[in-house]
């Protein structure tokens, strides 16, 4: 499968890993996340999400509030087609700012917090196992 952004990795599809870099515009936010918009708009099975933000060190307001704003808007796709989301957050800084994130756009599908990419990509393809048989 092709991605739609540089910054999502569709090679296991669907299994999706996004991985944040640690310099980033405001575009390039609203960029990636309009691509994985556009996953969730073409997808027919459960997909998983592992977001890799162990790069980043700071997330400007602007940035929290574009991904605040895209949860809430794909939070129905989310809610039928997301089998879990794992966000790595080793920087406890950066913790916080995925924690304002979601005081303003709650999740309302399966999650977790890792350390790891490791750990993420165990949690989110043990997400999809159960989902395994009704893929096309």
């Amino acid at each position: 499968m092709r991605s739609p952004h540089p910054w999502i990795d569709a090679g296991e599809a669907p299994l999706y890993v996004v991985h944040y870099p640690r310099v980033r515009t405001d575009d390039e936010v609203r960029a990636a996340h309009d691509g994985i918009r556009s996953l969730y708009e073409e997808t027919r099975v459960k997909v998983a999400w592992v977001v890799d933000a162990s790069d980043v060190r700071d997330a400007p307001a602007t940035q929290r509030r574009i991904v605040a704003e895209h949860e809430q808007r794909v939070r129905p796709l989310a809610e039928r087609w997301c089998a879990g989301l794992a966000v790595v957050l080793p920087n406890p800084i950066v913790r916080g700012f995925f924690t304002a994130v979601t005081w303003f756009a709650p999740l309302t599908y399966p999650h977790t917090i890792v350390e790891t990419r490791e750990d993420a990509l165990r949690w989110a393809r043990g997400r999809l196992k159960p989902h395994a048989d009704a893929r096309p």
